[in-house]
């Protein structure tokens, strides 16, 4: 049965050099989610609880949200001395707040209660929040984002399967690159044991390297070679429905 899946893309197009790490994230089902553009972070209905499940890394925010602490898995419990306790309650209180108007956040971390404060940002000058929906028609599992690459990966009966390509996906992956479904079988010459283990290799590629992918397409072996992209985004949260 097809899988309806969600990703957040963080792309930043601001004039500061981006790390190359990159954060995902799997959700299932139809949790509630709200964005905090100003620190690439954002929020899920957890029950209860409103969750902070991924926030981008301080050195990629505007200058003026670096020092914010905010971390995932810390839980909204007030925002402006009103109690929150949904998503929806966090998303009309930002957003009846007018530019340069502050916003204090009562947290949850662990045992510790926490206020930190920001100031609501002009969007014009922000980091541009890109959200993509993309359908796969694989089968369940985890899955793992390789953003620089478009692919979106899973680990399935012992292989390296590609659950998805994104739109973002560079010209040599979407003309002759593996597609959804093809097996990864290795990268620069060592094996693709795991999704995991691939994107952590990757990783550890400076930007402009080559990178050599082998890959199982209709059972048929092939390889392309292609520059390590520049980092083109920030984390990725993908939600994933059966």
């Amino acid at each position: 049965m097809p899988h309806r899946i969600i990703l957040f893309l963080f792309l930043t197009f601001l004039t500061v050099a981006l790390a190359s790490a990159q954060t995902g994230l799997v959700m299932r089902g139809d949790a509630e989610t709200f964005a905090l553009d100003e620190m690439g972070a954002v929020m899920v209905q957890q029950g209860d609880d409103v969750k902070i499940v991924v926030v981008m890394p301080a050195d990629q925010r505007p200058a003026d949200y670096r020092d914010v602490d905010l971390q995932p898995e810390d839980v909204v419990l007030m925002a402006n001395g009103t109690r929150i306790r949904t998503v929806q309650a966090i998303r009309e209180l930002y957003e009846a707040l007018d530019i340069g108007a502050e916003l204090t956040l009562g947290i949850r971390r662990g045992r510790e209660m926490r206020l930190i404060s920001l100031v609501k940002a002009d969007p014009a000058h922000l980091p541009r929040v890109q959200r993509m929906m993309v359908t796969s028609s694989g089968a369940g599992g985890s899955m793992t984002p390789v953003l620089g690459l478009g692919l979106v990966l899973t680990d399935r009966e012992g292989a390296v399967v590609v659950q998805t390509v994104l739109p973002n996906a560079p010209e040599a992956i979407k003309d002759g690159g593996p597609a959804a479904g093809d097996t990864i079988v290795a990268l620069n010459g060592a094996a693709a044991t795991d999704a995991s283990s691939f994107a952590t290799r990757y990783e550890e590629l400076a930007s402009g390297d080559t990178l050599r992918i082998t890959f199982r397409h209709e059972s048929r072996e092939k390889t392309i070679d292609l520059p390590k992209p520049e980092a083109p985004a920030g984390p990725a949260v993908i939600r994933q429905t059966r």
